[in-house]
């Protein structure tokens, strides 16, 4: 099924960018944006102005993921691991449960797992409910919800319970299996919302869906150019990919397809607001006019290396360091 912007445009490609054309074109960049996409002489049409901020938009997203060695938005991952006895995967003897470091964070739920004998080819996989795991140091979610906050906290080590590994066979005996939920919750809607709803559809359902156990999910917001409202999702359709978000109250606003519903850190979307820029000025100093910022490192005669190193320095609380 396409996906289409608020200005009707289709979009292509896998996945919401951080930022939207609309959000990076209302921004205080000081950049022309309205010369974008054209490779002639004459004036791109608003079509190609789109197409080619998209494809900024996406470019400087992946840029954010590559300054803070990880996905910012919220995934669904299965990792594997081989222990005890490996850094990542440690037996405490004290407690007979394990301790499990996990490549990504910060980790905001486990969806299940399972484990093998290291030794056995092929592999006799025995299944490991999600109860079986507990984050060792949760997320404290904004506003009281499953996202994550946008101070950088929120740990990506899971402990599991005691009995299910034990040394008995020596070091590096199991391979364990892990299916676990990291990042911030970020979509966009792939259908016109009405007011007064109390559901939409989105793109990626990843994460806003409340755990087990719980009555509500994450809390974002809807970022929709003078009719922003704050959501809470209560109820998701499917643990990843499209599907529909169910609402904790009514919207108050309609809203059009192609809108970004998010609960990413305002700190990551002006970062990657900073990636985008340092693109748009590569076309040379006579294409664009990069306005001065008060209070900013950036101003006047900024490089593209400098727009760059700003971005990354307000990403480095988010960045993955294990």
């Amino acid at each position: 099924m396409p996906v289409y912007s608020p200005q009707g445009y289709p979009i292509a490609g896998p996945g919401s960018p951080y930022v939207t054309p609309s959000m990076l074109m209302a921004s205080a960049t000081g950049v022309s944006w309205s010369s974008i996409g054209s490779q002639a002489s004459t004036r791109p049409t608003s079509a190609q102005v789109f197409a080619e901020t998209m494809n900024i938009c996406r470019r400087a997203s992946a840029m954010a993921d590559s300054a803070t060695n990880t996905v910012l938005r919220a995934t669904v991952d299965t990792e594997q691991l081989t222990g005890p006895g490996d850094f990542r995967f440690q037996l405490q003897n004290s407690t007979g449960r394990a301790r499990l470091l996990m490549s990504r964070s910060p980790i905001t739920g486990v969806l299940g797992g399972q484990w093998t004998p290291a030794g056995a080819f092929p592999a006799t996989w025995t299944q490991l409910p999600a109860t079986a795991f507990r984050v060792e140091r949760p997320v404290i979610g904004s506003f009281g919800s499953t996202a994550p906050s946008g101070s950088g906290d929120g740990g990506q080590s899971l402990l599991l319970q005691p009995g299910q590994v034990t040394w008995l066979f020596g070091r590096n005996n199991v391979d364990l299996q892990v299916t676990y939920v990291n990042g911030w919750p970020h979509a966009t809607l792939t259908a016109p919302a009405t007011a007064g709803a109390t559901s939409v559809q989105v793109d990626d359902c990843t994460g806003w869906g409340p755990p087990p156990g719980a009555t509500t999910g994450a809390f974002g917001t809807i970022y929709d150019q003078g009719q922003e409202e704050a959501v809470l999702c209560v109820a998701s359709t499917a643990t990843q990919g499209p599907g529909t978000l169910t609402l904790n109250a009514p919207l108050q606003f309609a809203h059009n397809y192609g809108t970004m519903v998010s609960t990413m850190p305002g700190t990551i979307q002006q970062a990657t607001i900073l990636f985008a820029v340092s693109q748009a000025i590569v076309r040379g100093s006579t294409a664009t006019t990069v306005q001065a910022v008060p209070g900013s490192s950036v101003g006047p005669g900024a490089s593209m290396k400098d727009f760059e190193k700003a971005a990354k320095e307000m990403l480095s609380p988010y960045k993955r360091v294990v």
